[in-house]
Parts: C-alpha cells; sequence; structure tokens
C-alpha cells in the first residue's frame, strides 16, 4: 500500500504474476495482501487522488481504463469504477491493480480488498466487468486512463504512457517448408502459425515491454 507522500508514476508496466501462485498451481486471490496475487506483484500499481474538499469522506471512486496508443478505449468495462480509501486528510489511495496482456488474464477474479462493508461489494471476488475488479487488458503502446469523480459533470482525466521509454521491438522471420505439407493442409498451417504460435508468443515477450514482430523480409526495426 501507498501513503500520502510517494512520488507519482510517470509510466506503468504489466504484471509478471511473480508472486501468483500457490503450492498446487493456483491463483492465490485473498483478501490480505499480503497474499492476494495482485497486491504481492512486482509491477502493481495503485491510483491517488488528493481532493482537499472530500477530505472526511472516508471513500471516493474513480473510473479506470486503457487505451489503444490510437486513444480509442481497449478495455472500458460497462462498470469500471474502482474505490480509494482515505489514508490522509484529503488523500485517497486505491487497492493495488494490474495490468495484462491476454484476455485469458483479464478474466481472472479478483478480491476488491476493501474491508468495510459501507463500500465492500456486495459479492467477492469480483469479476471482469463489475466495479472494483483490479485487472485491466493493455497495450505495451497504449496507455492507462483515470477519470476522477466517476460520477460528476466536473471532471479530472490522468493519462498515464504504458512502458513508454522502455520498449524494445525484437523482428523476427518465419520460414515454413512448404514441402511439409500438402497442398490442402498449407493454407490451414500457415494460419495456426499466424493466429495462434505468434499471438501467444508476442502476448508473454509484451508484458516484458518486447515487442516480437514478424518481419516480412530481413532487415532492422526501429526502437519506439
Amino acid at each position: 500500500m501507498i501513503g500520502a507522500s510517494e512520488p507519482a508514476a510517470d509510466v506503468v508496466e504489466f504484471g509478471l504474476w511473480d508472486n501468483a501462485y500457490d503450492s498446487a498451481g493456483a491463483v492465490i486471490t485473498d483478501s490480505d495482501i499480503t497474499k492476494d496475487f495482485i497486491s504481492t506483484d512486482s509491477r502493481r500499481f495503485f491510483f491517488r487522488v488528493r481532493h482537499a474538499a472530500a477530505a472526511g469522506r472516508k471513500f471516493v471512486k474513480i473510473k479506470w481504463r486503457t487505451l489503444y496508443a490510437s486513444g480509442s478505449p481497449q478495455d472500458s468495462p460497462t462498470d469500471s469504477t474502482l474505490t480509494l480509501k482515505e489514508v490522509a486528510r484529503g488523500v485517497f489511495v486505491s487497492s493495488a491493480v494490474m495490468l495484462v496482456t491476454e484476455n485469458v488474464d483479464a478474466m481472472q477474479p479478483t478480491t476488491s480488498q476493501l474491508i468495510d462493508v459501507k463500500v465492500r461489494p456486495r459479492s467477492e471476488p469480483r469479476n471482469r466487468g463489475q466495479s472494483d475488479h483490479r485487472l485491466r487488458l493493455g497495450s505495451m503502446f497504449g496507455s492507462v486512463q483515470a477519470i476522477y469523480p466517476a460520477a460528476s459533470a466536473n471532471q479530472v482525466i490522468q493519462s498515464v504512457p504504458i512502458f513508454l521509454g522502455r520498449r524494445r521491438i525484437v523482428s523476427v522471420q518465419v520460414f515454413v517448408i512448404q514441402n511439409a505439407f500438402s497442398v490442402t493442409e498449407f493454407p490451414d498451417a500457415m494460419t495456426r502459425i499466424g493466429s495462434s504460435l505468434l499471438r501467444r508468443v508476442t502476448g508473454c515477450y509484451e508484458r516484458l515491454g518486447i515487442w516480437f514482430f514478424a518481419a516480412g523480409t530481413p532487415g532492422r526495426r526501429r526502437r519506439r
């Protein structure tokens, strides 16, 4: 948990899931922040709101989502609200949140980490599309956006880039020996390589800030 004095981050990264599993291989989804898979992740982050006029409220709400590089919404759930707890007078902090690169990861249920019964959701854990779900699908060329207050005509909107300044590109070529397939098998093999194998490899590298690029011809790609 962070407080009122830590410096704000100017870039965020994808979670590593480095403390996510128990000895049986199950994801540790726990109300205890010393065990919960998001709260213990090396790349978790938090939202903080400073609002002197809201001092004493104990809780405020924001909306949070991810954007593509174009600025259009990427993961913007029907209910994207997140509850922030007052940690000092007029200073509110969320539970830890995390970015992921795959839809299957974004579907993982999470606890809200909210103890106060006045704001705690009726059901736990929280699922994708529900309030206080603490995962979002992102792109390494995109950004995370927070909107405060969650319900107001006058809102403050703040965006932070994902992996900006830390991005790398690996350019590869894939050679497929057509003689290994029949004429009817070859198109399907190419589809499986492009949509399945390369997509999975890209997702694994993307969470490290590396864009795995399948080039058509040999050559070097510029870093972004």
